[in-house]
């Protein structure tokens, strides 16, 4: 059940509460306020604990969202009941079973926790240990280990988490980079602190999109933790005009079929195996459902695509005998925060370079290559994280194929996810690369003022493969952050 605004034109978004799968309904209050070991509502407002001692809680969005880039989240806490406890924001690659310690455990020691009492992977949290008096702390895991890294990063002195008294308002801003920035206001009390993360969240994460959740636990006592007007902002990735697309793989949906027949040249340039293209929604025979999207508009993990007209050349096409490079020059040179590439591989896995040539504030060029992720179409992982440390995942999948000798359909069942296009994010605040052409790797990189013009893609060295980009999409330097999350609250002003 989708959570409803109480009328505001706010997307719908459903909450999970604990392991269930079930959400509820903001503004329809519960009958009896919850005191068991799960999270419950009260109007607008999340019971993360709720006068049940040693309880452990926890609550996501259902939908994942892009975390990579800048994005902001605001929320309101109130202590109704004071205890031992604490809660974390978390933003990690999984969801439902994270919990914070209870009983006043060191949480140096032992850190929020999945149902097992290991640390949980691909996390980061932020949050306040109310045990030892309105800490803040932050936590984040890495990879498959189960070590987790905790700091104290201090106390929020005036604006104190542990005490009962008026709501507390709660900003937390992620520049998209390495930087935290967590802001809590009370009254006139303000805390402000800043806090710089080993690696970009999306290498902490190994992906670009992520869950938006609250932990908690009531310590060793009793206590009474709300959670309301949450509001969750990030930036979404939009269509990259360019040019230098060579190879037509897309057949349009007006095209003529005759079952047994080859398919005319005039529909296609290629072939994205030897032997098959992809074709529009819509196409005369083939099976429901299937296709690409009839205005070529891809949306994936707050990103969107925009596929190059069905009758025109609408993608780079690398192939094993050539070409094995392309080039796409932006319409209108611009500087980004972050970028996305969509592509796909037949004939095996591989990991391809794309070189960024920008240009200085100073009018000097500049080349900056790295990597991208073009699997193989068929039968691989929904996500992964490239050498150079940039998250892909699966953009689009099931989409069917079309067979050029005989004019025949190949569509698999959904749940098989085949055949799959791939999207590869950019992460132009922290970029890892090679610059101007050195060998030595280089990390760190701050692209966010210098101009972007062109791209030039190698394909994977695969023996036999061929490797097709079919979009490019980006955040422009100071565009807006919109908001993808919400719950509880008013309608507020696009300004936050």
């Amino acid at each position: 059940m989708a959570i409803n605004h109480g009328g505001a034109a706010w997307p719908q978004q459903n909450l999970i509460l604990n392991s269930n799968p079930a959400a509820f309904n903001v503004g329809i209050p519960n009958v009896s306020r919850i005191k068991l070991k799960s999270c419950g509502c009260i109007h607008d407002r999340l019971i993360l604990t709720d006068d049940n001692s040693d309880e452990q809680t926890r609550a996501w969005f259902e939908q994942r969202v892009t975390v990579g880039g800048p994005w902001t989240l605001k929320f309101r806490y109130h202590l109704l009941k004071a205890g031992q406890g604490g809660f974390f924001v978390v933003v990690q690659n999984n969801r439902y079973t994270q919990h914070m310690p209870f009983r006043g455990q060191s949480p140096a020691a032992k850190g929020f926790t999945d149902d097992s009492g290991r640390a949980p992977q691909n996390s980061l949290g932020l949050g306040i240990d109310n045990n030892r008096k309105s800490v803040l702390q932050v936590a984040y895991s890495r990879g498959k280990t189960y070590g987790l890294t905790r700091t104290n990063i201090g106390s929020t002195g005036a604006v104190d988490f542990s005490a009962v008294g008026g709501p507390i308002r709660v900003t937390v801003r992620y520049d998209g980079a390495k930087t935290i920035r967590f802001e809590a206001k009370r009254g006139a009390s303000v805390f402000k602190t800043t806090y710089t993360l080993p690696h970009q969240l999306s290498h902490l994460l190994a992906s670009m999109d992520g869950y938006i959740g609250f932990t908690a636990s009531s310590g060793n006592s009793s206590e009474v933790q709300q959670i309301g007007d949450v509001r969750f902002y990030a930036q979404r990735l939009e269509p990259i005009a360019a040019t230098g697309y060579t190879a037509d793989l897309l057949v349009e949906n007006t095209a003529s079929l005759v079952g047994g027949s080859a398919l005319k040249h005039t529909y296609f340039s290629d072939t994205f195996d030897g032997g098959s293209v992809f074709y529009q929604a819509g196409l005369a025979g083939a099976p429901a459902g299937s296709g690409l999207p009839v205005d070529g508009r891809i949306a994936s993990f707050g990103t969107v695509f925009q596929l190059q007209p069905f009758t025109a050349d609408n993608s780079v096409f690398l192939k094993a005998g050539g070409p094995k490079s392309g080039h796409l020059s932006l319409r209108t040179p611009a500087r980004f925060t972050s970028m996305a590439i969509l592509a796909s591989s037949a004939y095996g896995n591989g990991i391809g370079k794309v070189t960024l040539h920008l240009r200085d504030q100073a009018g000097k060029a500049l080349t900056v290559t790295t990597d991208y992720a073009a699997p193989d179409w068929y039968n691989n992982a929904s996500r992964g994280t490239t050498p150079d440390g940039n998250g892909y995942g699966a953009a689009i999948r099931g989409v069917g194929k079309l067979k050029v000798s005989d004019s025949r359909f190949s569509v698999n069942a959904p749940s098989s996810g085949n055949p799959a296009w791939y999207v590869t994010y950019l992460n132009m605040a922290n970029l890892a690369g090679r610059v101007n052409g050195a060998s030595k790797l280089t990390r760190g990189l701050n692209l966010n003022g210098d101009t972007l013009e062109s791209l030039t893609f190698s394909g994977p060295a695969n023996k036999g493969g061929n490797t097709a980009i079919f979009a490019i999409s980006g955040v422009k330097v100071g565009a807006p952050q919109p908001k993808i999350q919400q719950f509880g609250g008013r309608p507020e002003s696009a300004a936050h």
